[in-house]
C-alpha cells in the first residue's frame, strides 16, 4: 500500500513542493488510504516538520489532490443566468446543496478536458475544452497558484476554476431548470437550478461558487474577459 502512496500524483507533487520550501520534513506517517478501484483516492497522514527557527510541529494532512469547477454563464436576451447543480451533501448534512459543476482530476494534468467532461455529465451541456476560460490563469498569470485552495491548514485540495459563456434561448433555460441529471453508474442524483447570475451569491455558501463569481466579476472589470 505504501508503494502506491509514494507513486500517487498528489503525494509526489506534495513531496516536490516541500523540497522548495524552507521547512525540513522529518517524518511522514500514513494513517489511512482510500482506494478508487486500482488508484489511490484519499490519503490521510501525519507529518512532522521543522521550520527555519528549528521549531518542530506536527501537521495532519488530508490529501485528495486537485479538482475543477465551472462557472456556467448562459445569456438569454441580454441577461446573464448561472447554472447550479444540486445534490445531497452527506459531509455537511445539507439536502440538495447547490454549487457550480465540479469534479476531481484524474491525474493526467488535462484540466480543461476534465472540466468539459464533468460539465456534460452533470448538466448535459456539451462544450469543447477550448471554449473554457481559465479564471485561475488569468488572475494569477505567474502560475504561483494551481487553483483556489479549500482549507490550507488541513488539506492539499485545490480547485481550478473555469468559466464558459453561451448564448441560449428561453426554451433552453426552461429545459435546464429542474432537470434531473448525473451518472447512474456513480449513483449521482443531481437537480439543476438556473437563476439570474446576479443572485447566485445569495443562493449558496459553496466556496468554489463564490470564488468563481469573485474572479469572474473582477476579471470582467479589468476587461480580461467578456
Amino acid at each position: 500500500m505504501h508503494e502506491k502512496v509514494l507513486k500517487a500524483v498528489p503525494f509526489v507533487n506534495w513531496l516536490n513542493g516541500m523540497k522548495k520550501t524552507k521547512l525540513n520534513l522529518n517524518e511522514v506517517f500514513v494513517q489511512s488510504v482510500d482506494m478508487f478501484g486500482p488508484k489511490v483516492g484519499f490519503i490521510k497522514f501525519k507529518t512532522v516538520v521543522t521550520d527555519v527557527d528549528g521549531d518542530s510541529r506536527p501537521v495532519v494532512v488530508f490529501m485528495r489532490g486537485g479538482s475543477v469547477a465551472i462557472l456556467v454563464v448562459l445569456v438569454c436576451k441580454g441577461k446573464e443566468y448561472g447554472v447550479l447543480v444540486r445534490q445531497d451533501s452527506v459531509p455537511t448534512t445539507q439536502p440538495l446543496f447547490p454549487a457550480i459543476p465540479a469534479g476531481m482530476l484524474d491525474g493526467n494534468g488535462n484540466f480543461g478536458g476534465v472540466a468539459a467532461k464533468e460539465l456534460e455529465e452533470e448538466t448535459g451541456i456539451k462544450i469543447h475544452a477550448s471554449e473554457l476560460v481559465d479564471l485561475i490563469e488569468l488572475a494569477y498569470p505567474d502560475g504561483k497558484y494551481e487553483g483556489m485552495y479549500v482549507s490550507v491548514g488541513g488539506t492539499d485540495e485545490f480547485i481550478r476554476l473555469y468559466y464558459v459563456r453561451k448564448e441560449v434561448s428561453e426554451e433552453v433555460l426552461k429545459d435546464l431548470e429542474g432537470k434531473e441529471t448525473g451518472l447512474a453508474a456513480e449513483n449521482e442524483k443531481i437537480v439543476l437550478k438556473v437563476m439570474p447570475l446576479e443572485n447566485l451569491w445569495s443562493y449558496t455558501s459553496d466556496s468554489k461558487t463564490l470564488s468563481a463569481l469573485c474572479l469572474y466579476q473582477n476579471l470582467k472589470k479589468m476587461a480580461k474577459i467578456i
